[in-house]
C-alpha cells in the first residue's frame, strides 16, 4: 500500500523569500497527505539572492514572506523582485504570506497575479500546505490548457494551408480545363455549351448542397441532394462552368468554417464534386445520343 502512494506522491520544488525559513518538515509532511513531496527546497533572505535561483533552476511555486505590510521599502522591494519574476517569463505561481492584507498589498497581488495567504512562515499553519498544492495544481491544468489552445492553433493552421493548397491545385485544374477547352469543339459537347452563369438562386441552391453533404454526408443527403440536383438546369452547363461554382461556394464555406475541420469539409466537398460531374455527364451523354 505504501509503494502504490510512493508511487502516486509528485515531486515539487520550492523556493521561499524570507527573513525566516519555512518549517520544511512540517510543511513536507503537510504537502505528502496531498500526494506531493519536496524534490529541492531553497530558502534565501532576500529577492536579490533569489534572482540567481530563478536563471539556474525550475521550481514549481514562489513563497514570498512579508514582515511588515506597513512598510514602503519592503513592498516596493516586492514589487521590484515580482517584476523581474514576470519578465523572466516565470508563470509560476507566486504565493504572498503575510499577517494581514491591505490595500497595498493588494494591489500587488492583482498587478503581478499573486496569491495571498495570511500565515506566517515560522508558525505551523495547517493551510501553508494547502494553498501550495492549490497553486501548483491550478497553474498546471492553465499550463495544460494553453498548450492545448497551441496545438490546436497549430492544426488549424496546417488545415487551412492544407485547405489553400487543395483550392489552388482545384483551380489550375479549372483554368487547365478552361485552356484546353479554347479553340477546340466536340459535336456532342458544343451542343450544350453556353458562357452560362449561374445565378443567386443557383448558388444558394448549390450552397444548400453543399452544406448538406458536409453535415450528413451523401448517403444521409441523398433525397435532398437528388432534389436539388433536379432543380439546377445542367443543361448547357459545361464542366469549368460547374467546377467555377463548387470552387466559390466551397471557399465561402471554409472561410466561416470556424472549429469545422478544415479536412473534412474538403473530403465530403470532394465526394458531392464527384456527383455532380457524374450527373453532368450523364446529361451530356443523354443529349448527344
Amino acid at each position: 500500500m505504501s509503494a502504490e502512494m510512493e508511487n502516486k506522491t509528485e515531486t515539487i520544488n520550492l523556493l521561499a523569500v524570507g527573513q525566516f525559513p519555512p518549517d520544511w518538515d512540517y510543511l513536507h509532511a503537510r504537502l505528502q497527505r496531498l500526494g506531493l513531496s519536496l524534490n529541492e527546497a531553497q530558502w534565501v533572505t532576500d529577492s536579490k539572492s533569489a534572482l540567481p535561483f530563478l536563471r539556474s533552476e525550475p521550481w514549481d511555486c514562489l513563497l514570498f514572506s512579508i514582515q511588515d505590510v506597513f512598510d514602503t521599502l519592503e513592498l516596493e522591494a516586492l514589487q521590484t523582485y515580482l517584476k523581474a519574476v514576470r519578465e523572466m517569463g516565470l508563470s509560476i505561481p507566486v504565493i504572498l504570506f503575510a499577517a494581514e492584507m491591505n490595500d497595498s498589498l493588494a494591489e500587488i497581488c492583482q498587478k503581478w497575479n499573486c496569491q495571498f495567504q495570511e500565515a506566517d512562515f515560522i508558525k505551523r499553519s495547517t493551510g501553508i500546505g494547502w494553498v501550495i498544492f492549490r497553486e501548483i495544481q491550478a497553474n498546471r491544468t492553465r499550463e495544460d490548457l494553453r498548450l492545448a489552445q497551441s496545438e490546436l492553433q497549430v492544426r488549424r493552421e496546417r488545415s487551412r494551408e492544407e485547405a489553400s493548397l487543395i483550392l489552388s491545385q482545384q483551380h489550375r485544374l479549372l483554368n487547365e480545363i478552361v485552356s484546353a477547352s479554347s479553340g477546340k469543339s466536340n459535336d456532342a459537347v458544343s451542343s450544350l455549351a453556353s458562357t452560362r452563369v449561374f445565378d443567386e438562386t443557383a448558388k444558394q441552391k448549390y450552397d444548400q448542397i453543399l452544406k448538406q453533404v458536409v453535415i450528413s454526408g451523401l448517403s444521409g443527403s441523398q433525397q435532398m441532394l437528388q432534389s436539388l440536383l433536379n432543380e439546377l438546369e445542367f443543361r448547357g452547363v459545361e464542366p469549368r462552368d460547374l467546377l467555377s461554382l463548387h470552387l466559390q461556394t466551397l471557399e465561402k464555406l471554409l472561410a466561416g468554417a470556424g472549429e469545422k475541420s478544415s479536412r473534412h469539409i474538403l473530403q465530403r466537398a470532394d465526394q458531392l464534386l464527384v456527383e455532380v460531374m457524374v450527373s453532368l455527364a450523364e446529361t451530356y451523354r443523354q443529349y448527344a445520343a
